[in-house]
């Protein structure tokens, strides 16, 4: 399987170098990186050399896709970019393993887009998956910071450090405390 990453750099903490390192260990050849400068596209690309990853630089989607022709994108670069991707995904027929957020930004009706992503996927028989650790990590951090109690009235709260200020640090952090809450919980409905 050839992989693409888009946002394998770490200029705050993206994590798509150790997807990288993840798929080629497990087998894939990650052929290339998407950065949005030749800057930070090589020095991602030259990030990945200490897994043994020799990944090719871009910073035009199509033209890496065309070059390349992944049968994977990994995308992992800032959420706000994450949707125009998948809709870049979709159109060349490509399988996504996306980064939370799914979706962030100024989008009206997010679901209907969510609903309509997987709609297009499940036509062009595409593989669209998000980047959800907490199911298999859930057991160790109840090791570390104590069992999640399920009560009839609970309280929960997370002390995390994002990188971003202000409003900008509610996707870099927040999905996180809700990925653990759908881990123990299952789905629910945000009030």
């Amino acid at each position: 399987m050839k992989a693409s990453i888009i946002g394998a750099g770490r200029t705050r903490n993206g994590i798509g170098e150790y997807i990288g390192k993840y798929l080629h260990q497990h087998g894939a050849s990650v052929t290339s990186v998407l950065g949005t400068t030749d800057e930070t596209s090589l020095k991602a690309s030259f990030a990945l050399r200490k897994y043994g990853i020799e990944a090719h630089s871009y910073t035009d989607f199509d033209a890496m896709v065309h070059a390349e022709k992944p049968d994977l994108v990994v995308i992992a670069s800032p959420g706000l970019t994450h949707y125009d991707y998948l809709l870049k995904c979709l159109d060349w027929g490509l399988h996504v393993f996306c980064e939370k957020p799914f979706i962030w930004g100024d989008h009206t009706e997010i679901r209907k887009r969510i609903e309509d992503i997987f709609e297009k996927a499940r036509k062009k028989r595409i593989t669209v998956a998000m980047n959800s650790q907490w199911p298999f990590s859930l057991a160790d951090y109840e090791k570390i910071c104590g069992k999640i109690r399920i009560e009839a009235k609970n309280n929960f709260f997370v002390r995390m450090s994002p990188f971003s200020p202000g409003r900008a640090m509610i996707p870099e952090s927040v999905t996180h405390p809700l990925s653990v809450l759908y881990c123990r919980l299952g789905a629910g409905k945000i009030e």
